[in-house]
């Protein structure tokens, strides 16, 4: 048995999952970059409209009874949180801990390169777990980028992300009162963000826990990620699903693609393309602030597949993440 459910009971490595605790309302599901099992669209759109706020008027989370409290500042308190799935490998196996969230931009422009930092607490508000990360995004474009595609949250579109920690002291989910979170969008200090006019066309449906399409690239393109984040029919998220092209897709060609299983079934899934432009060549990135958050963005992501990666082995060393190698 591993991971915690609702209450803090575990759950057994299939992902079966325990039921949610709903906070308050129900949320609305139906966003526009997402797909149902029976087929969708990935992709982002053009930025929707949107009023910004700092309350959380619904969630869905598996730690009963805690508080969740938006520490952001500025922009990031415009980032709402939708879900919140606390997960953590019961002893003896080794002790992994994860977060998945699920999250929605109100604000009225694109909000990039998102870092989170989440705090578990208890009722005494002592620290119980610290994890850290970025929200993942759809490809953006800004007048600074030059051929990086930069992972925003567009106005009024959800997006989602997860973070996995190896170490610390196992803890029963129950013992969570208190959930303090803050999210920090990448400055661009008055530069335009519009969502990429070489957005690659990702037609996907459910295949099973799977899923499965094709992408056309509109330009050349390489080093091409599709991101998945299932939801299960309790509103959670448990895994992410993945697939990758590294070599060149030369403009008007299509890839077909097929994730792995997910663990449980699911409902529907949220769509995320990431790449690089032009044709697969050693790649510099730009000596710019931004060009510094992209790459510890992606460090960091390479960071937790490879750590996600070695749970998935059984492994029980001590992690040291790789850096990137971004010559291809």
């Amino acid at each position: 048995m591993s991971n915690l459910g609702d209450g803090g009971a575990p759950i057994d490595d299939t992902g079966a999952a325990a039921e949610p605790v709903a906070h308050q309302d129900k949320i609305p599901w139906d966003w526009p970059n997402e797909g149902s099992v029976t087929g969708g669209t990935g992709g982002t759109t053009s930025p929707l409209g949107g009023q910004g706020g700092t309350a959380v008027v619904s969630l869905v989370s598996n730690t009963p009874g805690a508080v969740f409290e938006n520490a952001s500042v500025g922009q990031g308190q415009s980032i709402r949180l939708l879900s919140s799935n606390l997960l953590i490998d019961a002893p003896p196996r080794a002790l992994f801990s994860r977060w998945f969230a699920e999250v929605r931009n109100e604000s009225g422009a694109p909000l990039c390169l998102i870092k989170f930092v989440v705090r578990f607490e208890d009722g005494n508000k002592v620290q119980l777990l610290a994890l850290d990360g970025f929200l993942d995004g759809a490809g953006y474009k800004t007048s600074a980028s030059s051929s990086l595609t930069t992972k925003c949250i567009g106005a009024a579109m959800p997006s989602a992300g997860w973070t996995i920690k190896q170490g610390g002291t196992y803890f029963e989910a129950s013992r969570v009162k208190r959930v303090v979170y803050s999210f920090t969008p990448f400055d661009y200090a008055g530069l335009t963000v519009i969502p990429h006019p070489n957005h690659p066309i990702v037609e996907a449906k459910a295949k099973g826990k799977a899923i499965e399409g094709q992408l056309k690239a509109k330009g050349t393109i390489y080093n091409i990620g599709l991101t998945f984040y299932p939801v299960m029919a309790n509103g959670l998220i448990e895994e992410y699903l993945s697939d990758t092209h590294l070599d060149t897709l030369f403009a008007g060609s299509t890839w077909l693609f097929e994730t792995l299983e997910a663990p449980s079934p699911f409902v529907r899934y949220l769509s995320l393309t990431s790449w690089i432009e032009g044709a697969k060549s050693a790649f510099s990135v730009p000596t710019t602030p931004e060009g510094s958050r992209w790459l510890d963005a992606m460090t960091w992501h390479q960071a937790r597949q490879n750590l996600w990666a070695k749970r998935k082995q059984g492994a029980a060393q001590t992690f040291a993440p790789n850096r990137l190698n971004l010559t291809q």
